[in-house]
């Protein structure tokens, strides 16, 4: 199957979108560089795409923070 012809519903639509806010906000706001120390309040959708973000822009370390025990458990399975 190939992504063009690909279904997607609205809620995949959405998902989509928070992924490249919370991208676009490491690479193109924060300017996260190679060894930074990265902090994410809030492990939802977009706070786990800025973490991925960071992680790929060379972060050594990033910090998830999260009131919501499963999201933070969610941040601590992807070794935030």
């Amino acid at each position: 199957m190939s992504f063009s012809s690909y279904s997607w519903n609205q809620n995949q639509y959405s998902n989509l979108a928070f992924l490249f806010l919370g991208l676009g906000a490491v690479w193109n706001i924060a300017k996260v560089e190679a060894d930074s120390i990265v902090v994410v309040f809030g492990l939802g959708t977009v706070g786990l795409a800025v973490a991925e973000g960071a992680k790929a822009a060379g972060a050594s370390r990033i910090i998830g923070v999260d009131i919501d025990r499963k999201k933070y458990d969610i941040g601590t399975s992807l070794h935030l």
